[in-house]
C-alpha cells in the first residue's frame, strides 16, 4: 500500500496529486485565511510520505492564492505533530529508495517555501511538536506556543540527524543552544521554548480557539495586524524547566569527542544526564549531527544553502544501508521497543570520519533549483 501511494505521489499530475493525504490533513477556509488541521489521532498527527508531500503542495498553492491573505496550521486533540512517520519511510526506503527520495523532496521544497512565505503563516503549536512538526512551526512566520507544548528533535534517539530544516533554524539559536538541542534530543515544554529563542509567542492553551477566532476575523491579515493579534494574547514567560549550565561553554567544541570531555570535566548532575544519553545513542548519528549544525554555523548558510544541504545529507545517509544506523534505531526504540540497539560502531572513536565527510561533500542537491 506504502509504495502504491508513493508511485501515485510520483506520477501523478498537479492537479489530481493535490488531492492526496486528505484523509489525514484537513483543509478549510473562513474570511480569507486557510486553515492547515493535521488530524491523524491515533499516530499523534505523525505525518507520513503522502501527508507531507501534500502539505508542500498546498503551502506552494496558498502562497499563489490572491483570495488567501494568511495561513493557519495547527493540529487536533492529539497536539501539533509527533513529526514524521517514520516506521512507514523505513519501510518505504527498503523497497523502492527512487520513489522514497521523489516523496521526501516535495516536504523539503515546502519547508523551504514555508520559511521564505509572503504571507503570514502562523502555527498554533500547542502539546506535541517535535521533529517534522518542530520544523514546520519554527520555519513559519509567527510560531505559537503554549504551556503544554512539548518540543524536541529527537532523531539522535532513532540513530538518525534532527533533518528538514533544522541545520537552519536551530543554527540561530543563541549560546550554542542549537548544538545542545540537536544533540541530546532533549524535551523542552512551552516557556523553554521561548526562552531558547524559538518563538516569541506564549499564550494559554485555554485562549489559543479564541486567539485563532481573532487572527481569522481580521479585516486586513498582514505580518504587523497578525502579530498585534497576537500580542494581545501574550503571557509572561517563566523560567527555565531544564537549567541550562555553561551551555556555551559545555556545548562549544570543535568536536563531540572534545564536547564529552567537556561535560565529564563539568561535574554536575546537568551534564551528568547528557553522558549518560549520549552513552546509548549512535555514535555515527552524534558525529553526523555535530558535523551538519556545525557546517552550518561556520558556512552561514542561506536558507536554501541549509536545505540543500541537509536534504543532500539525508539522501546520501539512506543511501548507504551498510553505514545506517537509522533502520536499526527505528527498529529497536518504536517497532520492537527494547531500546537496545546495535550500533555499528559502538564508539565515538570507531567512527570513519572520512567516509563521514563523504556524506557532506557528494551529489549536493540544490532544493531552489530542483524546485517546480
Amino acid at each position: 500500500m506504502i509504495l502504491k501511494r508513493c508511485h501515485q505521489l510520483v506520477n501523478l499530475s498537479r492537479r489530481a496529486y493535490s488531492s492526496l493525504g486528505d484523509e489525514w490533513i484537513n483543509v478549510s477556509r473562513r474570511n480569507g485565511k486557510v486553515i492547515i488541521q493535521f488530524d491523524r489521532p491515533k499516530k499523534l498527527n505523525a505525518m507520513t510520505i503522502e501527508m507531507q508531500y501534500r502539505f508542500g503542495v498546498l503551502m506552494r498553492d496558498f502562497e499563489s492564492d490572491s483570495s488567501v491573505s494568511a495561513v493557519i496550521i495547527k493540529g487536533n486533540e492529539a497536539g501539533f505533530s509527533a513529526g514524521g512517520d517514520v516506521v512507514q519511510f523505513v519501510l518505504s526506503l527498503q523497497n523502492d529508495k527512487k520513489f522514497f527520495y521523489e516523496c521526501g523532496i516535495g516536504f523539503y521544497r515546502g519547508l523551504l517555501r514555508l520559511s521564505e512565505y509572503k504571507k503570514p503563516v502562523i502555527s498554533l503549536a500547542d502539546k506535541l511538536c517535535m521533529g517534522g512538526g518542530a520544523a514546520v512551526t519554527f520555519l513559519s512566520s509567527h510560531p505559537v506556543v503554549t504551556e503544554r507544548t512539548m518540543f524536541a528533535m529527537p532523531e539522535v534517539f532513532i540513530g538518525f540527524f534532527p533533518n528538514v530544516g533544522a541545520n537552519y533554524f536551530l543554527m540561530q539559536l543563541p549560546n550554542n543552544f542549537g548544538m545542545w538541542v540537536g544533540l541530546t534530543g532533549a524535551r523542552f515544554i512551552g516557556s523553554d521554548i521561548i526562552n531558547l529563542g524559538l518563538s516569541k509567542n506564549y499564550v494559554r492553551s485555554t485562549d489559543m480557539d479564541t486567539l485563532e477566532d481573532a487572527l481569522i476575523n481580521l479585516e486586513q491579515a498582514n505580518f504587523e495586524t497578525v502579530s498585534q493579534t497576537i500580542a494581545q494574547f501574550q503571557q509572561k514567560c517563566d523560567k527555565w524547566s531544564i537549567e541550562p549550565n555553561n551551555v556555551k561553554q559545555l556545548f562549544g567544541g570543535s568536536s563531540v569527542e572534545e564536547i564529552v570531555e567537556n561535560l565529564k570535566g563539568d561535574g554536575t548532575e546537568f551534564s551528568s544526564k547528557i553522558l549518560k544519553t549520549f552513552s546509548n545513542l549512535s555514535p555515527t548519528a552524534l558525529k553526523f549531527t555535530f558535523n551538519l549544525l556545525r557546517e552550518s554555523h561556520l558556512r552561514q548558510y542561506s536558507k536554501n544553502e541549509a536545505f540543500s544541504a541537509d536534504f543532500s545529507l539525508y539522501k546520501n545517509f539512506y543511501g548507504d544501508t551498510d553505514g545506517n544506523d537509522f533502520s536499526e534505531g527505528v527498529r529497536s526504540v518504536l517497532i520492537d521497543k527494547k531500546h537496545k540497539p546495535n550500533w555499528i560502531p559502538k564508539t565515538l572513536e570507531e567512527v570513519d570520519d572520512k567516509k563521514l565527510i563523504s556524506y557532506f561533500t557528494t551529489n549536493v542537491i540544490d532544493i531552489r533549483a530542483s524546485s517546480p
